[in-house]
């Protein structure tokens, strides 16, 4: 039986934090948190396993793409 976590905490923050944007966001906006992400990553890796390296890469990928159709 798997444990079932409660997500809805973290969708909250993402939209509570979303509304700070303006709309629509710009490439540089996107650009801005891949670089952030990037970053994160590339300072906590040593913390990080490679399963959350793998989910985090694929969030930057998401991120990536939508910088380029900005």
């Amino acid at each position: 039986m798997s444990e079932e976590i409660n997500i809805q905490p973290a969708i909250e923050l993402f939209a509570q934090r979303a509304r700070q944007f303006e709309e629509p966001l710009s490439a540089r906006e996107f650009e801005q948190a891949v670089e952030l992400l990037g970053q994160w990553i590339t300072r906590e890796h040593r913390w990080l396993t490679k399963d959350d390296i793998a989910m985090l890469g694929d969030i930057g990928a998401v991120l990536f793409r939508a910088s380029a159709s900005a």
